[in-house]
């Protein structure tokens, strides 16, 4: 072998830990069994934020978020 295979080789052997892996929160489409993609947050976002949506609760959930967000604005 040459000379820098070897070094590289060496240092390569070396080079055996691997970085730790990040650990995240378990979110409920972990728990349902649904890969974690931003598509389907979105997908539940716009199901829930839609007034005309076939859940039948028109803007429920859009003021109830805009109430949260009133309330903690005064805390």
């Amino acid at each position: 072998m040459d000379l820098n295979i070897k070094e590289i080789h060496s240092w390569l052997k070396s080079q055996n830990h691997l970085p730790k892996r990040k650990l995240r929160k378990e979110t409920l489409l972990d728990i349902m069994g649904i890969e974690h993609l931003e598509n389907h947050w979105s997908y539940i976002y716009k199901y829930f934020f839609d007034p005309n949506g076939s859940h039948g609760m028109s803007r429920l959930f859009v003021d109830t978020l805009q109430k949260i967000r009133f309330i903690r604005h005064f805390e």
